[in-house]
C-alpha cells in the first residue's frame, strides 16, 4: 500500500524517524498507522493519538490500539502472554488482539478506567495520592513474589542470550550485567551532537564499577515502573500499564525508572511529592541492598546509554538541547551517581 502525504492530510508529520534496528523508515504514525489498517481486524477511523515514550499509541473504537516500529518487535506478543497470566495476580489490561511483523507489530488492549498518576501527583500530593501509591507499592512486592512458570521465565530472559548489543537494547531498558552496555558507547559514538569525552568518560566509569554481584534470585519485573504505568481511579490502582519491557532480574533494578524520571523531573522543575521516601517506607526490600548507591550507578549508566541510541539528541548541548536529555544526564553520570536518598534505618 502505498501512502501519500495527500493521503494523511494534517495528521502527517514531516519528520521521518529512523530506527536504528531496521533500514526501513517511518515518517510518521500516522503513515505508520495507515500501513497497518487494511490488515487490521478493526476499524481505526477516528483513531486519537495518544502520549507515548515507546511506541504509537491510538485511540481506536474498540480500545487503545499500541504499534511498535522500533526496538524488538516482539515484545508486544510476550506483553500478551505475561499479561494473559498475570489477570488474577494485578490490575492489569486485558489484550484483545496482536499481530505483525518484524517491521511493524500492534496490540489491541481493552479499555480501563483511571487516570495516569503523573497527572495527579502535583506537589504536594495530597492524601489520597500517598494511599494510592502505597497501594502500588504493595502491587509491585506482590509482581516480584509471584511464581513465574519455567517456560515464561525463560522467554523472559531471552534478551539476555544475544550477543548483539544493539538488537538486545531494543528488548531492555536496562541491559544486565551492567557491562553488556559497553557495547551500546561505539554506537553512540557515531551520532551527531554527542561529546566523544563524555562517551569515553561514562565507559571507563561502567568498567571501573564491573557487575554487581548477585544478591538473590532473578524476580519478575515490570521494567518500566513509574507513575506515568499507573492508572488510579476513584482512589485505587486500577492497573499497572506498559509490560512490554517486563524480565526477569534483581528486584532493585526496577528503581531505575523511578530515580531517574525524578532526576529528570527535578531538572524541568516538575514538582513531585516525596516519592522515593515514600517507596522505602512500602516497599523496603527494594532498598536493602547494602551497595544499593554502585548498582544503582551501574544500572543508570546501562539505561542512560541505551537512551541516547534509542533518542539521539538533534542538537548541540549548548545550542538549547533539552534539559531532560539523556547526554546530559550522562555527563553527570561519568562523575557520580544520580541523586538517591538514604535508606531509613530500620525500625
Amino acid at each position: 500500500m502505498t501512502v501519500s502525504r495527500r493521503d494523511l492530510g494534517p495528521f502527517y508529520r514531516d519528520v521521518v524517524a529512523v530506527d536504528p534496528l531496521c533500514p526501513y523508515e517511518y515518517p510518521s504514525a500516522a503513515y505508520r498507522l495507515a500501513m497497518l489498517a487494511p490488515a487490521l481486524p478493526f476499524p481505526v477511523d477516528g483513531a486519537r493519538l495518544v502520549p507515548s515514550d515507546n511506541n504509537d499509541v491510538w485511540r481506536v473504537r474498540d480500545g487503545y490500539l499500541r504499534v511498535a516500529w522500533r526496538g524488538d518487535r516482539g515484545r508486544l506478543a510476550r506483553e500478551a502472554e505475561l499479561l494473559s497470566r498475570l489477570q488474577d495476580v494485578v490490575p492489569v489490561p486485558h489484550v484483545l488482539e496482536c499481530g505483525g511483523d518484524d517491521r511493524l507489530a500492534w496490540a489491541l488492549s481493552a479499555p480501563l478506567p483511571g487516570t495516569p498518576l503523573e497527572r495527579l501527583a502535583a506537589s504536594p500530593g495530597p492524601v489520597p495520592l500517598r494511599e494510592v501509591l502505597r497501594e502500588a507499592a504493595g502491587l509491585l512486592r506482590i509482581l516480584h513474589s509471584w511464581p513465574v512458570p519455567t517456560a515464561l521465565a525463560g522467554t523472559l530472559r531471552e534478551p539476555r542470550t544475544g550477543s548483539d548489543a544493539l538488537r538486545r537494547a531494543g528488548s531492555e531498558v536496562v541491559m544486565l550485567p551492567p557491562s553488556s552496555a559497553l557495547g551500546l558507547f561505539p554506537v553512540a559514538a557515531q551520532l551527531p551532537f554527542v561529546d566523544r569525552g563524555v562517551l569515553d568518560a561514562a565507559a571507563a566509569r561502567l568498567t571501573a564499577l564491573g557487575d554487581p554481584p548477585p544478591r538473590e534470585p532473578d524476580v519478575l519485573l515490570h521494567g518500566d515502573f513509574y507513575l506515568g504505568n499507573v492508572l488510579a481511579h476513584e482512589g485505587r490502582v486500577s492497573a499497572l500499564l506498559d509490560f512490554e519491557f517486563a524480565r526477569m532480574g534483581p528486584r532493585d533494578v526496577e528503581l531505575v525508572s523511578v530515580v531517574r524520571a525524578l532526576d529528570m523531573e527535578t531538572r524541568l522543575g516538575i514538582p513531585r511529592p516525596p516519592l522515593l521516601g515514600w517507596l522505602t517506607e512500602d516497599y523496603p526490600e527494594l532498598f536493602a541492598a547494602p551497595d544499593l548507591a554502585e548498582r544503582m550507578w551501574r544500572y543508570a549508566i546501562a539505561y542512560t546509554i541505551r537512551q541516547i541510541v534509542f533518542w539521539p539528541p538533534d542538537r548541540a548541548e549548548n545550542d538549547g538541547l533539552d534539559q531532560g536529555h539523556p547526554v546530559r544526564t550522562l555527563r553527570r553520570l561519568a562523575d557520580a551517581p544520580l541523586p538517591f536518598p538514604s535508606v531509613p534505618s530500620a525500625g
